[in-house]
């Protein structure tokens, strides 16, 4: 109680936004902020809930959700997520091994943490990994130097050069869990099961048209949950070779949408023809809304799943 009514006071004392109920993200999206956990409207994660319960010191607890709103609102709800995610790991799940404890002065012993961790990535080669926790540390030093946050630590941290993150990295290293498809191992089986499955329940048919995306394409699964059908295209409807294209959503332009800017890329008509499948179980299911009498025609998704190609492909080893 009295941590609490610590906390409480420097907020009332410095005109700070104590609480809030409610976050609008960058993109519209309405978060309940009133407890510890954030469900975060976001679908790439199956877990998208911060839990702050997590951290102990509720001075920190307090200050990372000030700046994970803040990246929430201006940012979008993907670098809220990260945020949340890169501060804990690197940051605050040692706040117990450096005696931050919930009450009493924490200044030094979180400067102790931060270059301890400095130290581990400078030697694991993964200070790109720290990126997002500084940036943590420079804004509360910016806006909360009075919770414990140094001013002169911050400038030594803004000085330092951060490398960017080894994009790729599984690809290039052609790793065998998070790395692309083996060309002669996996590839074949899965293209030789596409054209032999025969089956046209739904979620198979989304099974399907999924993998055969990700074969033509190798793209990030969030593209193909924001597909919807008029993405999907013939430019030649009355010639006997059929051109297809699809619009694929630019998820990381910083759009407020997915849907504000897309990429046309030429389908072959093998993988085609699994979307085109697809489609058509799609029409068989009304998806229009009736309102004060009107009928609203929605646009209808593709109906594309996430879909993990590898456990599909060990699933059929398994019989």
């Amino acid at each position: 109680m009295v941590r609490e009514t610590s906390l409480n006071k420097l907020i009332h004392d410095h005109g700070w936004l104590g609480s809030f109920s409610t976050i609008v993200s960058r993109e519209g999206k309405e978060i309940d902020s009133s407890g510890e956990k954030w469900a975060l409207p976001y679908s790439i994660w199956e877990n998208t809930t911060v839990d702050f319960t997590k951290i102990e010191n509720t001075k920190l607890r307090w200050a990372l959700k000030s700046y994970v709103k803040d990246r929430l609102e201006r940012v979008s709800v993907h670098a809220g997520h990260s945020t949340f995610s890169h501060v804990f790991n690197e940051f605050l799940k040692y706040e117990s091994e450096f005696g931050i404890l919930a009450k009493g002065d924490f200044k030094d012993q979180l400067i102790s943490l931060i270059e301890k961790s400095i130290s581990d990535a400078r030697t694991g080669h993964r200070l790109w990994a720290l990126y997002r926790p500084i940036q943590w540390y420079l804004y509360c030093a910016e806006n909360y130097p009075e919770l414990g946050f140094c001013s002169a630590f911050a400038l030594e941290l803004e000085g330092m050069s951060t490398p960017g993150n080894p994009k790729g990295e599984a690809v290039r290293m052609e790793d065998p869990d998070k790395g692309p498809l083996h060309r002669s191992l996996e590839l074949p089986l899965l293209i030789k099961e596409l054209k032999s499955d025969n089956s046209q329940e739904l979620e198979h048919l989304q099974q399907k048209a999924a993998l055969a995306l990700s074969i033509a394409f190798g793209r990030n699964p969030a593209n193909l949950t924001y597909l919807r059908e008029e993405d999907f295209i013939n430019l030649t409807p009355d010639a006997e070779e059929p051109c297809f294209v699809i619009k694929m959503p630019r998820i990381k332009k910083g759009q407020l949408s997915p849907r504000d800017d897309f990429l046309e890329e030429y389908i072959e008509p093998i993988y085609a023809g699994f979307i085109i499948e697809l489609i058509k179980k799609n029409n068989q299911i009304n998806s229009s809304l009736e309102f004060n009498g009107t009928i609203i025609f929605n646009p209808s998704p593709l109906g594309v799943v996430d879909f993990d190609s590898k456990k599909y492909l060990e699933e059929l080893n398994n019989g």
